[in-house]
């Protein structure tokens, strides 16, 4: 922010890190939902890919990212360390 965002304002106009978060605060909410990001990620740990826990309402993504090639991989691998 220092280096990319304060040389383009007016002298003493930089905005805090507080304040930024604040005026984002309420569109973050209506994005990120923890609870789905953490039951995807228990998921994940137990070797189960499941991307439809991250976008429950949007079959478009979830069809999409469902064979993600890395994703895939990572939740195989998770299942193979697991299975040992």
């Amino acid at each position: 922010m220092r280096r990319l965002l304060y040389p383009l304002l007016r002298s003493g106009d930089g905005p805090t890190t507080e304040g930024m978060t604040a005026a984002i605060r309420p569109l973050l909410v209506n994005v990120l939902d923890h609870a789905r990001e953490k039951a995807y990620l228990d998921a994940m740990a137990r070797g189960e890919y499941r991307p439809e826990l991250l976008f429950p309402n949007r079959p478009d993504i979830v069809e999409r990212i469902a064979r993600h090639p890395a994703l895939l991989w990572k939740a195989a691998n998770v299942a193979e360390h697991l299975s040992r």
